[in-house]
């Protein structure tokens, strides 16, 4: 009688756990820990690494040898996570696709709530923000809840390690999006917005995302701006944006927080504002202010244009496209604040 050489089929996890890592060393290992810390175990996690050159490979081939759900995979660097999550998409075996930064944590909960919510295609968690001492800087704010397309084409609003995903829906928006400047998850949700997908909210949160100067994102290169006045000479310019972060400032939030309620308000009247189950505008939207980014940060920029200037902030778009349509976006829904600024 022949033999034959019997192999165990490999399992198909739920969840795909997709992490580009590069050069995070021994602090990737809270990360990895609370992947494994998960109440839903049926996951694989795939640590994806940008061709690191520390300890970063070492440790994941460390947990990749304790626990066969962790899967290590080194590229050549790219300097970019938009090609290693493309990677991820390949190699990935589960029917649905979550996202994990190598900075950011995953709660114990996590995968368990966005699962169970999965049948949406499309999920998205609330979060924590966490300085490098990882202490909670504050939460993700009832405005940053709220989804339209609309307000995903204007706002890249959900991080990627909030985010879930059907496999399906991933196939259908293709490789993420490659480029020198600009946020490619806002990118590929805006893509994945555009197929007609939307996402079903979660508002308790269940990640710690590391925020500040020495992420990516704290070192973020752009290479449009959103233009919101114009004015004959730079100095003009100059002139307006001292103003607005000092005696306009009060006016401009009020502008500001207006606009953006009529904006939602529409939204909702038409069916195309998604809230978090259970929440209602009116309840979320109670004794809102919105201050605007460009003044919390103060991004704006003095801009010679032609033969005239302008007042502009950086918008972190990838590609043209995408920043034509926020900008016509912007000036159909912000007319009070483009015309307190057009003075």
């Amino acid at each position: 009688m022949i033999g034959c050489l019997y192999r165990a089929p490999v399992p198909i996890p739920v969840v795909s756990v997709i992490c580009p890592v590069a050069n995070r060393g021994e602090q990737l290992r809270v990360t990895v820990e609370s992947v494994l810390g998960q109440t839903f175990e049926d996951w694989e996690l795939l640590l994806i690494s940008d061709g690191s050159t520390d300890s970063t490979d070492d440790i994941a081939r460390e947990f990749a040898a304790i626990d066969q759900r962790v899967k290590f995979h080194r590229l050549r660097r790219h300097g970019h996570p938009g090609p290693l999550r493309t990677f991820g998409h390949e190699a990935a075996l589960g029917e649905l696709v979550a996202y994990l930064d190598h900075d950011d944590v995953y709660m114990p909960g996590h995968l368990a709530a966005m699962v169970a919510e999965g049948d949406q295609g499309w999920v998205v968690s609330s979060a924590s923000y966490v300085d490098d001492s990882r202490r909670v800087t504050r939460t993700v704010a009832d405005p940053d809840l709220m989804w339209s397309r609309e307000l995903q084409i204007c706002a890249p609003i959900f991080e990627p390690s909030r985010v879930m995903c059907h496999r399906r829906i991933t196939q259908q928006v293709g490789a993420w999006t490659l480029g020198p400047a600009g946020l490619e998850d806002w990118d590929y949700w805006e893509r994945m917005s555009a197929l007609g997908v939307r996402p079903r909210l979660i508002d308790v949160p269940s990640v710690e995302i590391l925020e500040g100067p020495n992420t990516r994102r704290g070192r973020l290169q752009t290479e449009f701006v959103q233009v919101i006045a114009h004015t004959e000479t730079v100095g003009d310019a100059q002139s307006l944006i001292a103003a607005i972060y000092t005696d306009l400032r009060r006016s401009v939030i009020d502008a500001k927080t207006r606009d953006l309620m009529a904006w939602i308000e529409d939204e909702e009247v038409c069916g195309h504002l998604e809230l978090p189950r259970g929440r209602l505008l009116a309840q979320m939207s109670d004794g809102w202010e919105i201050e605007p980014d460009f003044l919390i940060h103060e991004s704006l920029l003095a801009l010679s244009v032609g033969d005239h200037a302008a007042v502009g902030f950086p918008l972190p778009c990838v590609r043209a496209e995408h920043a034509d349509l926020s900008d016509e976006v912007f000036r159909r829904r912000h007319p009070r604040l483009l015309r307190l600024l057009a003075g």
